[in-house]
């Protein structure tokens, strides 16, 4: 049986998963979770449902070791420089797929979705941080649509300030169903 290229895509980043799991320091303590976090970038805009879920499990996962108690200063400080080198593509990224630009299959359920990532992200970097670059992701993935300006402000302006999964998810799915408001309200024009 041969592999397509999106079930590569979908074992690689599992397999990031399960040695973040089970042995995060090789990974971890080398430039390669950069690389990685990288090509979860790019991975996310794969229009396939099983390989999407694997970028954003990885995602969410590397992101959430950074967030336990027991990991070391320097896995801490590693992942810290992957995801500051990388977080602004990586909420552009995100942003594309809430506006529907990109492949949209787990908006907020469970481990691995665009939620759960940005989530993570605001308590891993600070509100401030996440507010820059979804702000500038946004205003990058709304590609001069000016009826979304209002929305994606309330977005940039609300992402760092949810400290509940419910209310972060429950705001999430606002701007998404805003997005698609107004993607309607252009084709019928």
């Amino acid at each position: 049986m041969a592999h397509t290229h999106t079930q590569v895509v979908e074992e690689y980043f599992y397999l990031l998963s399960r040695v973040i799991s089970y042995s995060p320091a090789p990974l971890l303590l080398s430039e390669l979770v950069g690389e990685a976090v990288s090509c979860a970038i790019v991975g996310m805009q794969v229009h396939h449902r099983e390989a999407n879920k694997g970028v954003l499990n990885f995602l969410e996962n590397v992101i959430g070791y950074g967030l336990r108690a027991n990991v070391s200063e320097a896995e801490r400080n590693q992942i810290g420089r992957a995801i500051s080198a990388n977080g602004e593509n990586l909420c552009f990224g995100i942003c594309q797929s809430l506006m529907g630009d990109s492949p949209l299959f787990f908006l907020d359920s469970g481990n691995g979705s665009l939620a759960g990532v940005l989530f993570k992200l605001t308590q891993l970097c600070g509100g401030a941080a996440v507010n820059s670059w979804v702000e500038r992701g946004a205003v990058k993935a709304m590609a001069g649509n000016p009826a979304l300006n209002e929305i994606c402000a309330q977005l940039a302006s609300g992402v760092g300030t949810l400290s509940n999964r419910n209310e972060f998810n429950a705001m999430i799915r606002g701007f998404h169903d805003g997005c698609w408001r107004v993607r309607r309200q252009n084709q019928s024009q």
